[in-house]
C-alpha cells in the first residue's frame, strides 16, 4: 500500500456526485456545523472512537480444511456448545459468519463465567503448526463513525428488488456501511427504479438477492441511519461510474444499525462476504489502536491478505492526526490490496483540518469538504474514499494486465503527486505550529513531482 514514493498522493478528483458523513454535516439553509463535529476542535487530541470491548465473546478463526468434528471438540474444550442444534447447561452459544467460508465463528460464553483476556491467552496457546485446529483469536468490539450529524433524508421504501440487474456485467463493487436507502430520488429515474444492484441469482446464500443485512440478518439493506452515510457513498460511486459509462454493479453489505455503530464481528462477515464476491470494497469507517487490541495480527488482516485480487479503499479517518503514529483500522493495515484516502481541501489545496494524514500512512488524498446532497453538504475523509474508488474501477475497466500494485496504478494516472503538504505540529504537544511573524499555520514544503514507482 505503500510504493509510491513512499509518500503521500494528492488527487484531485472531479467529479459529480453526491457524498456521506464521516466528519461534518452543514446544512446549507442554517449554515450551521455541529459542534460535536468541528475537526479543528477535535485536531490533534487522542482520538474518540476507540473500540469498546466485549467481556463475554470472542471470535474464532480456524484453519481451512478444519474438519467441522474437530470444530465441535474444540467448542465443547472450550465451554461452548458443539453445534447450533446441541445445547448443553451452563455452556456458552457460536455463531458463524455468513459466507461460503465457514471457518470464522463468534463464541459468545455465559455472562460473568470467564475473564475475556486470560481466555484469549489460552485459546491462543493451543494455536500450534498443525494443519487443522485455531488458526486466529481477536477479541470483539465496538466501535462507531467518527460523527454524530443532523439528519440528511429519509428513504422510507425498504423495498429494493427492481433495483436489482436483471444480470450482473463489469465491476462488482461492495459497499460495507450503513445500508441503502433506494427510496431515495437519486436513486429514481423519471421512468421510477435505476437497476443498479448486484444480483445474487447465481452466488446467493439462502435468501440472498443482492447483499445481507449483518445487523438484522435478512436480506432487506435498508439504511436506516438518519445520516444516510451508506445511501450517500453509494451515490456517490454510481453517480460517477454511470456518467463514465462504465458497467458495474453495487452489492449493499450491512454492517452498521441505526446509530452508526458496528460490532467487529459484522465487519469480519462482510468483508469476508464481500471478499467472495466482489472486485472492490469501500470501506468509510475504521478504528483506532489501543494497548489493549492486537490489530497487527487478527483476522480482518488474514482475510486482505488471502483475497490479494480484491481492491480495498478505506477512508483514513477524522481526527486530525498521524495514522503513524496513532493506527487508524482497516486504512493502516500494510497489505498493498488495501488504498487508504485522505481528505483534502479543494480551495486551498492542502489537506482537510479533520483529515488523518501521515507520509507512510496515508496514500491519497482527494476531495472530502463540500459534498453536496440534497440542500446540504457533508465532509469528512469517508467521502474522498469513493473519489478512489472510482478510480480503481477505470483503472480496471481498461481491463490491462499488470503487476503494480492497484495504489501505484492509481498514481500513474498522471495525477499530481506531493511529498507533504501537511501542517507541522509540535511533537510534545500535537498542537499545530502557528508561524510567529504571520501568524498562520506553517506548512511543509509542497513539491509536485511526476509519478516514479520505487521498490520496498
Amino acid at each position: 500500500m505503500r510504493n509510491i514514493q513512499k509518500l503521500i498522493a494528492f488527487v484531485f478528483v472531479f467529479i459529480a456526485c453526491s457524498c456521506t458523513t464521516d466528519d461534518t454535516f452543514i446544512d446549507s439553509e442554517s449554515t450551521v456545523v455541529s459542534k460535536n463535529n468541528n475537526a479543528n476542535a477535535t485536531q490533534g487530541i487522542p482520538p474518540n472512537n476507540m473500540p469498546v470491548y466485549s467481556q463475554d465473546e470472542l471470535i474464532i478463526q480456524y484453519k481451512p480444511g478444519t474438519p467441522e468434528a474437530m470444530k465441535a471438540s474444540i467448542r465443547v474444550r472450550h465451554g461452548i456448545n458443539p453445534s447450533l442444534t446441541i445445547f448443553m447447561q451452563g455452556f456458552g452459544i457460536y455463531e458463524i459468519c455468513r459466507c461460503n467460508n465457514q471457518d470464522i465463528e463468534k463464541w459468545i460464553f455465559p455472562n460473568g463465567t470467564i475473564g475475556i483476556e486470560p481466555k484469549k491467552g489460552v485459546i491462543e496457546d493451543e494455536i500450534d503448526g498443525e494443519a487443522h485446529g485455531v488458526g486466529n483469536v481477536d477479541y470483539e468490539f465496538t466501535y462507531g463513525f467518527e460523527v454524530d450529524n443532523p439528519a440528511t433524508g429519509t428513504g422510507a421504501d425498504t423495498s429494493y428488488a427492481s433495483y436489482i440487474k436483471p444480470a450482473n456485467n463489469g465491476i462488482t463493487i461492495a459497499i460495507l456501511d450503513t445500508g441503502l436507502a433506494t427510496g431515495l430520488t437519486v436513486f429514481n429515474d423519471g421512468g421510477g427504479a435505476t437497476q443498479f444492484l448486484y444480483n445474487a441469482a447465481d452466488t446467493a446464500i439462502g435468501e440472498e438477492l443482492s447483499g445481507w443485512d449483518f445487523v438484522n440478518k435478512d436480506a432487506n439493506t435498508f439504511d436506516d441511519d438518519p445520516n444516510m452515510h451508506g445511501s450517500i457513498i453509494t451515490n456517490q460511486i454510481h453517480e460517477a461510474l454511470e456518467g463514465k459509462n462504465i458497467k458495474h454493479q453495487i452489492l449493499p453489505m450491512k454492517i452498521a444499525n441505526k446509530h452508526g455503530k458496528i460490532s467487529y464481528f459484522n465487519s469480519i462477515c462482510g468483508t469476508l462476504r464481500a471478499f467472495e464476491v466482489a472486485d472492490i470494497i469501500n470501506m468509510s469507517f475504521g478504528w483506532y489502536n489501543d494497548p489493549f487490541g492486537d490489530f497487527g495480527n487478527t483476522i480482518f488482516e488474514n482475510l486482505i491478505e488471502t483475497y490479494t485480487d480484491v481492491i480495498v479503499v478505506a477512508s483514513a479517518g477524522n481526527n486530525g492526526t498521524n495514522n503513524e503514529e496513532i493506527l487508524h483500522y482497516p486504512s493502516s493495515f500494510p497489505q498493498p490490496n488495501v488504498i487508504s484516502v485522505g481528505s483534502y481541501n479543494e480551495i486551498l489545496g492542502i489537506a482537510s483540518a479533520f483529515s488523518n494524514y501521515g507520509s507512510n500512512g496515508v496514500d491519497f488524498y482527494a476531495k472530502g469538504e463540500e459534498i453536496s446532497f440534497y440542500t446540504s453538504s457533508v465532509e469528512g475523509t469517508s467521502f474522498a474514499a469513493p473519489q478512489i474508488v472510482i478510480k480503481v474501477a477505470e483503472i480496471i475497466d481498461l481491463d490491462i494486465i499488470s503487476d503494480l500494485p492497484m495504489v501505484d496504478r492509481v498514481a500513474a494516472l498522471g495525477l499530481p503527486v506531493t511529498e507533504s503538504f501537511i501542517r507541522l505540529r509540535d511533537r510534545e504537544t500535537g498542537e499545530e505550529i502557528i508561524d510567529p511573524e504571520t501568524g498562520t499555520f506553517t506548512y511543509m514544503d509542497t513539491v509536485y513531482n511526476s509519478y516514479i514507482p520505487i521498490d520496498d
